[in-house]
């Protein structure tokens, strides 16, 4: 990435209306529903090179947030290379990521969304929605219960992918601080949750 930046910097001393140029290139390759992330790779490379290009297509894909922006800003990555960079990010890494999504899983999931209902006998259960990649919605309504059960399949079915290096460690954190709620709340409630040693 680093002959990235340096070269981008030196193009934006060369050609100053270059970074304009790329955006045309990026939005024109997203809006196109046909259009693939590979075509937005082959077009930026005619504009701006092989290593200008990686770097922005690893910038579009790695980038999530101020603090890494500001990492660039640390490493004394040029300041207009970095503002390029944090407006291409914040107005299309959205995009790209569904662009991506769409190609190598178009039956992924893309929105969720949830909301607390009641049964016919007035039992509270849980209605989930879910957009995939292809745009078409699964909806799942049932208890608590029921649900617990769903996840626990699903993560057996997770446990056979053997893929460990690629859980985000963020994530991992979270659902585990979720976990250990949700056992809390189950034994408060006098739910018998066995030795916790055993979770």
């Amino acid at each position: 990435m680093k002959e990235g930046l340096l070269q981008c910097a030196a193009l934006m001393d060369e050609r100053p209306g270059i970074m304009d140029q790329v955006e045309n290139v990026i939005r024109s390759c997203l809006e196109r529903r046909d259009s693939e992330v590979l075509e937005l790779e082959t077009s930026l490379e005619i504009l701006v090179g092989p290593a200008v290009t990686r770097m922005l297509i690893l910038a579009l894909h790695m980038i999530r947030s101020h603090d890494e922006i500001q990492d660039l800003r640390r490493a004394g990555v040029d300041e207009r290379v970095v503002q390029g960079i944090q407006y291409l990010v914040a107005r299309y890494s959205v995009a790209f990521h569904s662009s991506k999504s769409k190609i190598y899983h178009p039956l992924g999931w893309k929105m969720f969304s949830h909301s607390v209902t009641s049964s016919p006998t007035g039992a509270r259960q849980l209605l989930v929605r879910i957009l995939r990649n292809d745009q078409q919605v699964l909806v799942i309504e049932d208890s608590m219960d029921a649900m617990l059960r769903l996840i626990n399949h699903l993560l057996q079915a997770i446990d056979q992918l053997d893929d460990y290096e690629a859980i985000d460690e963020h994530l991992l954190q979270e659902f585990t601080a979720r976990y250990y709620n949700l056992y809390e709340k189950a034994a408060e409630r006098g739910v018998n949750t066995g030795s916790r040693t055993e979770h």
